[in-house]
């Protein structure tokens, strides 16, 4: 019999242009300025070399529903010729969700390899507007998404430069305990890359206003251990500073949580942002947490933030600090403006830090006009609404109110103070001033009720501050205003 073949070959989408803009509408073909889906959109972006001499605009059609596994984004722009997806049109965020499980497990919390909706490998000059991206919520664990979006290195020396990521919600499943709703990473391929000069370094990267549900971890900035004098760390990226993120419902499990995270940063910016959540977690908990950036500046301002933790002797904070070490005098940490409750119904020995920096510290820190407030905290251990254990050459803590804070462990030993300041150093210049500290109330046998507690230090000047209300509500207790050790 004759048999014709012709029905079976299907007819080729038309050509499409050397510039756009272009959509990406599922309800059509790919062809012309169409992009039936993001994968046919992003191939031919990452081979489109001779296009990108103009900006490329892709208008994604808003209340869309895009299930694939977008391929990695390899292409970059340049300050001139941007790269650009958003939404179009009236209507719901355009939704991204994978279509098959993951197959990357990642191991650890943070700094692993996963699998992630996007992945941005190396590119520049990339804008992603109202995109919103999320993980099959059928999905069982070993097939989790780690990341919404997951920015990568294509080299030690070609990082990810010039990124925007705004007005998105990221929902993956927290029971993946080392998810991210955003990780812009120190890895290239699998596994994390040396950096060889500030190309490898992530640049400019800007996160803001989005919401990210239901990740284990809001936002990851991982830059690359560098050495003095620091270059290679990662420089000027910024989570919430046009336009705070909302990040919710995340941790709830036995691994460390963080809202916010970073390490080899400098030039950072993390402000504005709305962190809630925690409820559940049984181990040691960050709002904010900026690790370790030697000589950096930094900045921690005007976020909210809100804990619930359920663990009985892990160590909880508000924001924490690890940064500085080698000090310039430009070297700022600038921490003013946040507004941080902790509510600890299960806790036990648990120490509670509202605002805490560790040994490390940078020529001058700033803990300035923050609200610390309205807490409960069960157990017997330590509380301390502002606290640091290093020895900054500088330290200015002004301006702030810390009020309605209560302690209900009846056999506590352990300090209870407004501000502190332990870490003792003959270079050390401590100023606290205009701060307002009341209605602290401690219930424990002989754990130290007090205002304000300061050690060893150069000068010190301490002036100006309300100090009132202070409880200790048994009757071997101790009250202290101010105490200089």
């Amino acid at each position: 019999d004759n048999i014709s073949l012709t029905s079976a070959i299907p007819t080729p989408p038309s050509p499409l242009p050397t510039a756009g803009p272009f959509t990406i509408d599922n309800t059509s073909p790919t062809a012309g300025t169409n992009f039936n889906n993001f994968t046919d959109a992003i191939n031919w972006l990452n081979g489109a070399t001779n296009c990108l001499a103009t900006p490329i605009v892709f208008n994604v059609v808003a209340g869309q529903l895009f299930n694939e596994d977008p391929p990695e984004i390899t292409a970059s722009g340049d300050a001139v010729n941007t790269i650009t997806f958003q939404k179009s049109g009236a209507g719901a965020n355009p939704v991204v969700r994978r279509l098959t499980p993951g197959t990357i497990a990642s191991t650890t919390t943070l700094g692993n390899n996963g699998d992630a909706v996007f992945v941005i490998n190396g590119g520049d000059y990339i804008t992603f507007d109202a995109i919103d991206a999320e993980t099959d919520p059928a999905f069982t664990a070993a097939g989790m998404i780690e990341y919404g979006y997951y920015l990568k290195k294509a080299s030690g020396a070609d990082a990810c430069k010039n990124v925007t990521i705004k007005n998105c919600n990221i929902t993956l499943n927290k029971a993946a305990i080392y998810s991210f709703g955003v990780y812009v990473s120190n890895n290239s391929g699998t596994a994390t890359v040396t950096v060889s000069s500030t190309g490898g370094r992530s640049e400019n990267i800007k996160i803001f206003n989005n919401t990210i549900t239901n990740a284990y971890g809001g936002v990851q900035l991982r830059g690359y251990a560098a050495s003095a004098p620091y270059d290679f760390y990662d420089q000027g990226n910024e989570v919430g500073e046009n336009g705070g993120n909302a990040i919710t419902n995340f941790g709830g499990g036995a691994s460390t949580t963080y809202g916010i995270y970073t390490i080899y940063q400098n030039n950072c910016k993390l402000n504005n942002n709305s962190i809630s959540g925690g409820d559940g977690t049984t181990t040691t908990h960050y709002g904010i947490f900026a690790s370790t950036s030697n000589s950096s500046n930094f900045e921690i301002n005007d976020n909210t933030i809100s804990l619930v933790n359920n663990s009985t002797t892990s160590q909880v904070s508000g924001i924490g600090m690890s940064v500085g070490t080698i000090t310039t005098p430009a070297n700022i940490m600038d921490v003013s403006g946040n507004d941080i409750t902790i509510s600890r119904p299960s806790a036990t020995t648990g120490v509670t830090y509202f605002i805490y920096s560790t040994s490390n510290a940078p020529n001058l820190l700033k803990v300035t006009n923050n609200i610390i407030h309205n807490s409960t905290l069960a157990g017997t251990g330590a509380v301390y609404g502002i606290y640091q254990i290093s020895t900054p050459p500088n330290y200015l803590v002004e301006g702030n109110t810390i009020h309605d804070i209560t302690r209900t462990g009846t056999t506590s030993t352990s300090l209870f103070y407004g501000i502190s300041s332990t870490g003792s150093s003959t270079v050390l210049n401590t100023t606290i001033s205009g701060n307002t500290i009341h209605t602290l109330t401690g219930m424990g046998s002989t754990g130290i009720v007090g205002g304000i507690n300061l050690l060893t230090n150069l000068t010190a000047n301490v002036f100006n501050n309300k100090i009132y209300n202070i409880t200790s509500d048994n009757a071997s207790g101790a009250v202290n205003g101010i105490t200089v050790g």
